[in-house]
């Protein structure tokens, strides 16, 4: 497998269910994130599985997607979406307890939580997000996130 722009089209199309009215193929913002999520992925990933590299490149370039792509004239699927993922409300880290007066709840923290960065806990926001950083995780700080 490899990755390619048709490839990331074919996944907004089929995975991401965005229609070309909300999202033209011709798009800049369809190989700006592309392109983004080709520098950001460690490309050592191929190398041990062509397919995570496939899936951590094209969920990445979605979560870029979703953050910064402007709706066309009349829509407003990107503005809803990153509504309703809360991307542009600043998140410093990730709730570890929760409590009100008679319940409590507590989590426990993975350490790969402590280490995140501003990125990353962006990231979590969207689910493409979430399954990039799922990937990049398995790989441990060698190759991603550490």
């Amino acid at each position: 497998m490899s990755v390619s722009v048709d490839g990331y089209l074919a996944f907004i199309r089929g995975c991401m269910q965005i229609a070309p009215v909300l999202l033209p193929d011709d798009s800049a913002y369809i190989s700006t994130s592309y392109a983004l999520a080709l520098e950001t992925v460690n490309p050592i990933f191929v190398t041990v599985s062509p397919l995570h590299y496939e899936q951590a490149v094209y969920n990445l370039a979605a979560d870029y997607l979703i953050n910064m792509t402007p709706d066309q004239d009349g829509q407003s699927f990107f503005a809803e979406a990153r509504q309703k993922f809360d991307c542009v409300g600043f998140v410093s880290g990730v709730v570890t307890s929760a409590s009100d007066s008679g319940t409590s709840s507590s989590l426990v923290t993975p350490e790969s939580f402590a280490s995140l960065t501003l990125g990353d806990l962006q990231n979590l926001k969207t689910p493409w997000g979430r399954a990039y950083l799922m990937v990049a995780q398995q790989y441990g700080n060698i190759f991603a996130v550490s």
